[in-house]
């Protein structure tokens, strides 16, 4: 017998010379200002085409006290829907480590309805490989790039439940409603973080810090961190980021103050 597979989120970005884009090109590129100003025509752009898969859990009982214990496995009539979008979004060469901004790509996919906790690794690996595509010696003349964004989204059974067979409805928590939106975090509270360089076998608040949440990767002696209150470190780059967007901790949401 074939083991379960757990569903989680997925998110793969990649270069897509494949993609056709003379046709959308004539109609939907950046024109120029109505002033005679053609500064849209002179930044490179970035074309991004999104495909976008949101995966529905199975109807589950609003009064059942064991939901915390639920684990969603893949079956073979896990419902789910696809979409497809493209966008224009200028490419910032001039700024190698962010040639496309998490701010822009956090727009884009709040546009697309992915909720806003589950896009801090979306919006690392995204803007990574924007950077890689931007700064790659094979496309330094290219005025157009192109990319692929493939998303896959399940959507929480605490955020959502099953109604009927064809009707999904949130359900209503001012908690989580409050996660759905984008309120970037404080000067004062961003300033009054814990900042540390991480060191051998170091640990914070009890717990060892091996990984990064945002960017899914080791943390490395040596490297940089900052340290949420609720104990929950990242690296520095990655969570000032984010809290450009957001003022929750990406992984237990505790909120710092939205203003100073």
């Amino acid at each position: 017998m074939e083991s379960e597979k757990q569903v989680d989120d997925c998110c793969n970005a990649w270069q897509a010379d494949h993609l056709n884009i003379s046709h959308i090109n004539q109609y939907e590129a950046p024109s120029s200002d109505d002033d005679g100003d053609d500064n849209h025509q002179d930044h490179d752009q970035f074309f991004i085409k999104f495909e976008v898969e949101f995966l529905y859990p199975p109807a589950l009982p609003l009064e059942d006290d064991s939901l915390e214990d639920y684990v969603l496995v893949l079956e073979c009539n896990l419902k789910s829907s696809t979409s497809f979008h493209h966008f224009w979004l200028p490419c910032k060469r001039f700024n190698p480590e962010n040639s496309l901004s998490w701010d822009d790509i956090s727009t884009i996919l709040t546009r697309i309805r992915v909720p806003l906790h589950k896009q801090p690794f979306m919006l690392h690996r995204i803007s990574s490989c924007a950077n890689e595509i931007a700064n790659a010696d094979n496309n330094r003349g290219k005025k157009i790039l192109p990319m692929m964004v493939s998303v896959s989204v399940l959507v929480d059974y605490c955020y959502y439940y099953q109604e009927d067979e064809s009707t999904i409805v949130m359900r209503n928590n001012a908690d989580i409603n409050k996660l759905m939106m984008a309120l970037p975090a404080s000067e004062g509270s961003i300033e009054g973080l814990k900042r540390e360089i991480i060191l051998e076998n170091q640990e914070n608040g009890g717990a060892e810090v091996k990984e990064c949440m945002i960017c899914m990767e080791k943390i490395e002696v040596g490297a940089q961190v900052i340290g949420m209150p609720c104990t929950h470190f990242y690296h520095q780059n990655c969570i000032l980021n984010w809290l450009k967007i957001s003022n929750f901790c990406p992984l237990c949401h505790f909120q710092l103050s939205e203003t100073d």
